[in-house]
């Protein structure tokens, strides 16, 4: 259902004609809103979502990315034999890790959050030459609740949805 609306806001921004739209759309404050709130999010509200773990409760999405890591530099024979603190075998990907590698410890995963959503506005607008676009995509980012849900929760998701996102800005450039 959240999907549903934010497609629908997408779209009734869009209809709008190019020169209606606001300003601020073409100036990077949007995008830079986005990525601080991301980032006081990603700085406040994950412990807190984290720490539940505890308890045997929430996402254990992050905790199969940071052990994968620990036991690849712990040189463990095969870093995926360590379940998570869920029971469940790690089925982090390869591009998962690659990206974590630099955010590998409890305090500076969310950072790697932050950083996706920081690639993804840039390659936009290096792509496109416009804040438009980034704007567009940050304000949709904004509005969408599983946006927030995953970066409070460490969803190694959504560095993957962005790379997606990124690899669509380059193939389309490529074509112009």
């Amino acid at each position: 259902m959240v999907w549903v609306a934010s497609a629908a806001g997408l779209a009734l921004m869009l209809r709008r004609r190019r020169r209606q739209l606001p300003r601020v759309l073409r100036t990077p404050w949007p995008s830079l809103a986005l990525v601080a709130v991301a980032l006081a999010v990603a700085v406040v509200a994950y412990p807190v979502f984290d720490e539940r773990r505890s308890t045997g409760g929430g996402s254990d999405a992050d905790d199969a990315v940071l052990v994968v890591l620990d036991n690849l530099e712990a040189g463990v024979h095969d870093p995926y034999e360590t379940d998570t603190y869920l029971g469940n075998p790690p089925a982090s990907g390869p591009g998962s890790l690659v990206w974590f590698a630099p955010f590998a410890s409890r305090a500076t995963y969310p950072l790697g959050l932050v950083a996706a959503v920081v690639m993804l506005l840039g390659v936009l607008r290096a792509c496109t030459g416009s804040w438009l676009q980034p704007s567009v995509v940050a304000g949709l980012l904004a509005l969408s609740v599983p946006f927030w849900e995953g970066l409070a929760q460490g969803s190694d998701h959504l560095p993957f949805a962005c790379s997606l996102g990124c690899a669509a800005a380059l193939v389309g450039r490529a074509r112009r």
